[in-house]
């Protein structure tokens, strides 16, 4: 049987799980900072709302891909 490819964080990552739970961690400290700016309503006008709430959905993807990659990690 062939052997697969290591994946890029397993490749580059001397200890993969560690780096993925701070990525994770770094990105979920960030969303929330926004948050917090959207609810004190610090947005100047309704592209900058608009801005901030699409970057806060992007993280949401993000962290969620890394909740994906950890737990393919742990499987392996």
């Amino acid at each position: 049987m062939a052997q697969s490819q290591p994946s890029a964080v397993r490749f580059y990552a001397p200890d993969a799980p560690q780096l993925a739970r701070t990525l994770r961690g770094r990105l979920e400290a960030h969303r929330n900072d926004l948050v917090g700016q959207v609810a004190d309503g610090c947005g100047s006008d309704w592209a900058d709302y608009r801005y901030r709430v699409g970057m806060i959905a992007g993280l949401v993807w993000a962290i969620e891909e890394c909740g994906i990659a950890e737990k393919a990690l742990r499987d392996d």
